[in-house]
């Protein structure tokens, strides 16, 4: 303060712009390697084609963008993490033919892999949620539409392959938008909202050793829940956050409009 009050000084954050201007951008990821090195992914559109890209800060300089995807497409979400080996793995979800797969791709000293697909059912698979840990395990949960309903599934990074996906979520209702941790053993923490009962209400479940353990009710009421994220701090605690509003909020009660 200055001036006896009539001046406030305050400290801001720096902020760059990643993308170059000629294209429109959205869904960002970042993840910091063992190294230091911080990394963003993202989505670039232009043309009528979305692109992933993504740059690296490093030693205090950000490289140029780099396309990830190895052209064009139709894409949604980008998450970014870091393997026990160093690889860097870019996962993003790709519409073709009518249907969402999601896709990976890794950076290993300076080579990328070319474009590994984990998904492959007829409906779409989307909202993926990637975590890494110190130890460079990986955990990837995500929503996927079969059999006329949306479930939550999750594999694994297993030093060399994928696991196979594990269901997680086991009600006749829609589950919604996982976000997933790693906790110090390894076990998986996924969290995500369900319609099971009526109204959104947030889950939570682990998994280990390719097995799901005991559902967790967060909470259980008419209120709306949804859009978890899920964290594990140093002591193994789970820690869970969400939107909540009032009973009925987000639900499509057009249909009830006379438009007579």
């Amino acid at each position: 303060r200055f001036l006896d009050g009539a001046a406030v000084v305050e400290r801001q954050p720096v902020t760059q712009r990643l993308p170059t201007p000629e294209l429109e951008d959205d869904h960002p990821s970042i993840a910091v390697t063992r190294d230091g090195t911080v990394w963003v992914a993202w989505i670039g559109y232009r043309n009528r084609s979305d692109e992933i890209l993504a740059r690296s800060l490093k030693n205090g300089q950000w490289s140029e963008p780099v396309q990830v995807s190895l052209r064009g497409g139709d894409f949604f979400r980008t998450a970014l993490a870091e393997d026990a080996a160093g690889r860097l793995w870019v996962i993003w979800s790709a519409q073709e033919n009518g249907n969402w797969e999601l896709q990976a791709r890794s950076l290993e000293r300076g080579k990328w892999s070319g474009v590994s697909r984990l998904t492959n059912h007829p409906g779409p698979d989307i909202f993926h949620s990637l975590a890494g840990d110190k130890q460079g395990r990986l955990a990837l949960a995500w929503m996927s539409f079969r059999n006329g309903q949306a479930d939550i599934y999750l594999r694994t990074w297993e030093g060399s392959r994928w696991s196979e996906e594990v269901k997680v979520s086991e009600s006749p209702a829609n589950d919604w938008e996982p976000s997933v941790a790693l906790d110090s053993a390894g076990r998986a923490w996924v969290a995500w909202d369900s319609f099971e009962r009526g109204s959104y209400n947030v889950l939570l479940r682990s998994v280990s050793g390719g097995k799901p353990g005991e559902l967790v009710r967060v909470t259980n009421s008419d209120r709306y829940h949804a859009r978890a994220s899920v964290a594990a701090d140093a002591l193994d605690r789970v820690w869970l956050a969400w939107e909540e509003s009032e009973a009925n909020w987000g639900k499509d009660y057009g249909y009830w409009v006379n438009a007579t």
